[in-house]
């Protein structure tokens, strides 16, 4: 009997800068594990939490980027196929590329990667418990997304660039 133990990655950029999108139609499109997720990440950052020894105060409320859930698509299609879990991409496109593929103008951003959970309450609980993963989600970030393909998660982060910069 070979047991696979799910596993998470993550990648992390900051440079700083704030702007917010929010479009509730878009919310309303989401595929319902989509939809968990961001209820998940948001109920954490209204509470706070410790992050490893960090301890971070409650935060804003995340919005979902459509441009943001293209470049976690393209990720978590390449791992699936490959069945395989890095933030390396098809042709050795790293986070960075991937958010100019998909059009995102970011001034930061994170990626959440993951393999094995089931549910989006697995898949958040493993992230909260790993510091890094946490910070992440707990971070000065405006905007999210999350694509599932098979058991291959990927979530990413980003503060938009703002349009005079």
């Amino acid at each position: 009997m070979n047991l696979s133990l799910p596993k998470i990655l993550l990648t992390l950029f900051f440079l700083g800068g704030i702007q917010m999108n929010q479009d509730a139609q878009q919310i309303q499109q989401l595929d319902p594990y989509q939809t968990e997720l961001l209820r998940l990440v948001n109920a954490q950052r209204a509470k706070g939490c410790h992050c490893g020894s960090l301890k971070f105060l409650p935060a804003q409320p995340l919005s979902w980027n459509k441009q943001l859930e293209k470049a976690s698509s393209i990720q978590a299609d390449y791992l699936a196929k490959r069945k395989a879990l890095t933030h390396k991409g098809q042709d050795g496109l790293d986070v960075r590329s991937r958010l100019s593929k998909a059009n995102y103008r970011w001034r930061a951003y994170a990626e959440n990667i993951a393999e094995g959970y089931k549910s989006p309450q697995e898949v958040f609980k493993a992230w909260m418990d790993s510091p890094g993963h946490c910070k992440n989600i707990m971070g000065q970030y405006r905007e999210m997304a999350v694509v599932r393909i098979n058991d291959y998660w990927v979530q990413d982060f980003g503060i938009p660039k703002e349009n005079n910069m």
